[in-house]
């Protein structure tokens, strides 16, 4: 039986993209005045899109991440469903691998306050210990029922019922570059939005990505304040 794994980050690699500060002015002055145009011109149009609130030209470069996350976390993903497309590992037809996360030991752990306005604290070391410890013997009984279902026959789509929320799930996931603003904007704590640990780093790691391969058109969306066309 394989060894259980314990991972405390998530991880976002990039397959592919055609992200440029191209496209979208391209897209744009077909509209208008036609394609050409100077890089300051192209510079100003792209700031100019993303603050009057023109999102369409953006629609038409993509970037593909391939995304492991716990699956607690994924139902924040998925609901991210315009100008998006997302292809996720299925239980019901692979045997899923037993990697488990667990929260590094800075990551706050309790929740002070009333829901929708709440604060999540640091925790003492001694609360710290005890979810480690209550995690870890949580995963090692609820992978060895997993084991034992499938060893006595039971269908992967039923066996994996009892794999806990921190069980790690893989994803394909492409965005357009205005669903990838839309997502940063709520994933990031720079547009006034309060996410989770995991999916901001998850947002940050794609907003890294973002910036390599578009960034007049990322600079212009952070100095919007992170706010999308």
């Amino acid at each position: 039986m394989p060894d259980i794994e314990f991972v405390d980050r998530m991880s976002v690699e990039l397959i592919k993209t055609d992200f440029d500060d191209k496209t979208p002015v391209l897209a744009a002055r077909t509209s208008t005045v036609g394609a050409e145009s100077t890089p300051e011109e192209r510079d100003g149009l792209i700031r100019a899109l993303i603050r009057d609130g023109h999102g369409v030209p953006f629609e038409h470069m993509s970037i593909t991440f391939r995304i492991e996350a716990p699956l607690f976390v994924w139902p924040q993903i998925q609901q991210h469903r315009a100008g998006t497309s997302l292809s996720r590992e299925s239980g019901r037809y692979r045997e899923l691998k037993p990697r488990f996360y667990v929260p590094p030991e800075g990551r706050p752990i309790i929740q002070v306050g009333k829901p929708m306005e709440y604060k999540i604290l640091s925790g003492t070391d001694e609360q710290h210990s005890s979810m480690a410890a209550e995690m870890g013997y949580s995963v090692h009984q609820a992978w060895t029922t997993y084991r034992v279902l499938l060893g006595e026959g039971v269908a992967r789509e039923v066996a994996r019922m009892v794999l806990p929320m921190n069980t790690m799930s893989v994803g394909v996931m492409t965005f357009n570059a205005r669903s990838l603003m839309h997502f940063l904007q709520l994933r990031t704590p720079h547009a006034g939005s309060h996410p989770q640990e995991e999916i901001a780093e998850i947002a940050k790691d794609m907003a890294l990505q973002f910036a390599v391969y578009a960034p007049v058109t990322f600079d212009a969306f952070r100095k919007n304040g992170w706010i999308a066309p």
